[in-house]
């Protein structure tokens, strides 16, 4: 279970790699990278949400990754819970 919840975590550090190492990187790319990235389930419940954003004057990336999770423990969230994790890159 634990090794599940860091799934999303790491598709969603690979994509800030991509963008650190290539800013220009196209969004179809960077789309299928994490999509890649999920190795349990179905990409396909992957919600990827991918924008950019100024702050200060200084240009970012944004990436924001969502993966539902149904718990196998009784009368706990028994619709499960979604996995979110969000990365900020600055174009540098």
């Amino acid at each position: 279970m634990a090794v599940l919840a860091f799934r999303p975590v790491y598709a969603a550090d690979l994509g800030a790699r991509k963008i650190l190492t290539n800013p220009a990187v196209a969004d179809s790319d960077l789309e299928s990278a994490v999509r890649d990235a999920i190795t349990f389930g179905t990409s396909a419940e992957l919600q990827l949400t991918l924008g950019t954003e100024t702050v200060d004057g200084v240009p970012f990336r944004t990436l924001l990754v969502r993966y539902p999770l149904t718990l196998m423990i009784p009368n706990i969230a028994q619709d499960g819970i979604m996995l979110t994790v969000d990365r900020r890159v600055p174009l540098l």
